[in-house]
């Protein structure tokens, strides 16, 4: 049993991290970057994990910000004459870029033109290199820590929803344990009422026994008549008792009906807490997980 529900855990555990990723590194490196104009030198960076579109919104928007200029899109290469990038020059400078999809990552190839034909390099120009290295790498880690952010706020939410469904479990466990507890007062109450109706019809039946014979004794018509209403009432009276522990046995076959189903869900429920705090218990390790990873990005230097 303990095997089954070490396996059972170790599959939820599979199960509900099967879209987390452990966080990777930030890759930035200098390189020769090929354009439809030319080759030059650049930086290529590669980001984990963010999809395309995402990229390039954000880094379109980035190289529009505090300029009228707008990017040119030609044959999957980015151009923006004129941008504004005060981390790395105090003059506008033109970026040419190229985007494009990796294994779970987006890759990023830049090329800075601080003055015409003057491009941004290691030995060329070492303090803007080094300022244009600062700012990709923070665009990157940015977009990396949103992202990691996203899938931990996500993870907290399937949590919270688990504990949510634990509670609702726990709820309903003890309102069938309530509803076990009133049918049994329920059958009590109806057993002593049962109990009482039974003893009224006896004592009826004996005292209809009595008044049937003194019918008999009875010679004066008008006697007779209110003899035998007397008779009758009592027979009424009788068979109304008797009416009423018939319906009150039914109700108590409806209520330990209900019991057993009762315990049958009980049982159920106890079943699915067990399975819910299985995946409880796995979720809290994911979220951990997803917690721990969106730190230790923002730890990145």
């Amino acid at each position: 049993m303990k095997l089954f529900k070490d396996l059972s855990f170790f599959l939820s555990i599979l199960f509900i991290s099967g879209g987390l990723h452990a966080q990777k590194p930030i890759i930035l490196t200098e390189e020769t970057i090929d354009f439809g104009h030319g080759s030059y030198n650049g930086l290529s960076l590669t980001i984990p994990e963010v999809g395309y579109n995402t990229v390039e919104k954000a880094w379109t928007k980035l190289l529009e910000k505090g300029t009228k200029s707008k990017i040119q899109i030609s044959e999957g290469e980015y151009s923006l004459f004129g941008a504004q990038l005060q981390e790395i020059s105090s003059e506008p400078i033109n970026v040419y870029s190229t985007m494009k999809s990796g294994d779970s990552c987006t890759l990023l190839n830049v090329t800075f033109e601080l003055k015409p034909k003057e491009y941004l390099g290691k030995a060329s120009s070492p303090s803007e290199y080094t300022q244009a290295k600062l700012m990709l790498f923070n665009f990157g880690k940015e977009l990396y820590v949103e992202l990691a952010k996203e899938e931990f706020k996500e993870e907290e939410k399937k949590l919270k929803q688990l504990e949510r469904d634990l509670e609702s479990l726990y709820n309903e466990k003890n309102k069938l344990e309530k509803s076990i507890v009133n049918d049994n007062s329920d059958i009590t109450e109806y057993t002593d009422q049962i109990a009482l109706l039974k003893q009224d019809a006896e004592n009826l039946n004996t005292q209809l026994s009595k008044e049937k014979q003194l019918l008999l004794d009875l010679e004066d018509e008008q006697q007779r008549l209110a003899k035998e209403k007397e008779i009758e009432t009592i027979d009424k009276n009788k068979e109304k008792a008797l009416k009423e522990v018939d319906s009150l046995e039914k109700k108590i076959l409806l209520r330990k009906s209900a019991i057993d189903r009762a315990k049958l869900d009980i049982e159920s429920s106890k079943q699915a807490q067990a399975s819910k705090l299985d995946y409880i218990e796995a979720q809290k390790l994911v979220t951990n997980q997803a917690e721990k990873k969106y730190n230790t990005i923002l730890e990145y230097q």
